[in-house]
């Protein structure tokens, strides 16, 4: 999960070539060109939040990269930030995802992550 502080940031605009610099980094770093990408888009917390207005950018940046190379996926996150936290405590369309949620979100990335693999064989 990455792009929550890009969005408050105000950083839209840099953020697709951020994206794909980390993505070519890892590659170059790793020497591989092979590398599957699974990027967890930010949930629906900041839509409603008029200081953040590029909350709405980062998020389609993430889907157009996500959607722009066979190697790459996204998984959604908005409906998994209401419930209980890990303390315990009720939470609606937070920022941060509940309990359950990040053990749902952990299990969309390995079903993507699986899929990519057998995808690209």
């Amino acid at each position: 999960m990455q792009g929550e502080r890009d969005a408050r940031k105000n950083n839209g605009e840099v953020y697709e070539q951020s994206l794909l610099g980390l993505y070519k980094q890892l590659s170059e770093d790793l020497n591989r060109a092979d590398i599957n990408f699974v990027i967890g888009r930010i949930s629906d917390f900041g839509l409603k939040k008029k200081k953040w207005t590029h909350w709405k950018m980062i998020r389609e940046v993430q889907m157009k990269v996500a959607e722009s190379n066979p190697r790459f996926d996204w998984v959604n996150t908005d409906d998994l930030n209401t419930g209980r936290n890990r303390k315990g405590q009720e939470i609606k369309d937070n920022i941060h995802m509940s309990a359950n949620g990040y053990v749902v979100m952990g299990g969309r990335f390995a079903d993507k992550a699986i899929k990519l693999i057998e995808s690209n064989k």
